[in-house]
């Protein structure tokens, strides 16, 4: 067993690792609890149901070591391997981990992998992109929608357990290597996991081809990740909305239009939900939608608590004038144009506007500045001028 302590992780803090491989020990169960059963098997193991079929468990950071643990499992002859894991995101990373370790790793040793993946965030600096995916012989069978902002997705594949005894029986090196190895313990258990394919009644998963077109480029990333961590954190918050004191400098002007992608994003998780489940919804007109179908969805559940009226916007600039609101203290004359660059149409329908003049305090400032060092700072951009003024008076007066 393997714990994550790189990074933003320390596992070892919270946990022990087990240090018995391909062991269990006997737990005996208290009678007080009123199992039918009085021990249940501790440790390093696999499942194998009823038909023969067995299931091994890889921890999150062991599909990332140098030896993984699914390199082991399917030399023991493993047929499904599942990985929960708990994986941040960062840019690239996530094409990596599905076409060099989760894609990669079946096509070495054959198999089913199961990867299961984080999604969200509770307030913290990481946030967990999702993209969990069903592989099977290095081929890509289900791959759910990175930064999906749905609390929870499920997504199936029915697959021939066939093709993998296949696939492995043609790597002759494998099959002489996984017969020197020590054997798991075997845990059974009365469930089966397959259906007769006499007659099937299923059709089996289709592959898919065009891996490429589900993963994101770097520029998709961060326009499709921070607009997911602001709405996460927006929602588990329970607060109504961000407030940012725009500037029309890089930092603020980033986060602004991050919110305005916050927003594009829950319209289209709405848009696409609905279209995928086929509700047909009335337009009470032209800017809202019904509330009937709220509570089918976490985005619109969300709107219908947070919304002050019977209907919800269905447009992305009636969404971000509700939660966003931004003050200033810019210059006239350029604050609506920051904001009407950032959000073309939207400041029509912004309420939450609050525009502070100080023309007369950059001006005395400047004159202060001069009168005491004898020249004016001059530099290509005037905000620029500013700063140097303030900086300069700041310091003076804490040296003397």
């Amino acid at each position: 067993m393997v714990l994550c302590d790189d990074d933003v992780y320390r596992e070892s803090r919270w946990f022990v690792r087990w240090s018995k491989p391909l062991t269990t020990i006997e737990f005996h169960i208290n009678q007080q609890y009123g199992f039918a059963q009085e021990s249940v098997p501790f440790g390093d193991a696999i499942l194998e149901s009823a038909d023969n079929v067995k299931i091994g468990f890889e921890l999150c950071e062991e599909l990332w070591t140098a030896i993984p643990s699914h390199t082991r499992l399917a030399m023991q002859g493993v047929d499904i391997i599942c990985n929960g894991s708990g994986s941040h995101h960062i840019l690239g990373k996530s094409n990596y981990r599905i076409n060099q370790l989760i894609l990669g790793g079946s096509q070495r040793i054959g198999g089913i992998y199961l990867y299961s993946n984080h999604r969200g965030c509770d307030g913290d600096r990481v946030y967990y992109d999702g993209a969990s995916s069903i592989a099977q012989n290095g081929k890509l069978f289900v791959q759910i929608n990175q930064f999906d902002i749905e609390d929870t997705c499920v997504a199936t594949a029915l697959l021939d357990l066939n093709d993998t005894i296949t696939f492995r029986h043609k790597k002759s090196s494998n099959c002489f290597e996984s017969a020197s190895r020590q054997e798991h313990t075997s845990i059974r258990f009365d469930g089966t996991l397959t259906m007769k394919m006499a007659y099937p009644t299923e059709r089996l998963a289709d592959e898919i081809r065009e891996v490429e077109h589900l993963q994101l480029t770097s520029t998709e990333e961060l326009c499709d990740g921070p607009p997911a961590w602001l709405w996460h954190y927006l929602r588990r918050s329970k607060m109504s909305g961000f407030f940012i004191p725009l500037s029309g400098g890089q930092d603020s002007s980033a986060v602004a239009a991050m919110v305005r992608l916050m927003c594009n994003k829950v319209c289209n998780s709405v848009k696409q939900r609905r279209e995928r489940d086929g509700v047909v919804l009335t337009y009470p007109d032209s800017n809202t939608i019904s509330t009937s179908y709220v509570y089918n969805h976490n985005a619109l559940f969300y709107l219908r608590a947070t919304w002050p009226v019977n209907t919800l916007p269905k447009k992305p600039e009636l969404v971000l004038v509700h939660w966003l609101e931004i003050s200033t203290v810019i210059t006239l004359g350029l604050f609506k144009g920051v904001v009407e660059l950032l959000f073309p149409g939207v400041v029509q329908y912004m309420a939450y506007l609050f525009s502070i003049v100080i023309d007369m305090a950059v001006t005395a400032l400047l004159k202060i500045f001069e009168m005491a060092y004898g020249f004016m700072p001059s530099f290509e951009v005037v905000r620029i001028n500013l700063f140097y003024c303030a900086n300069f008076l700041f310091l003076r007066r804490t040296t003397l």
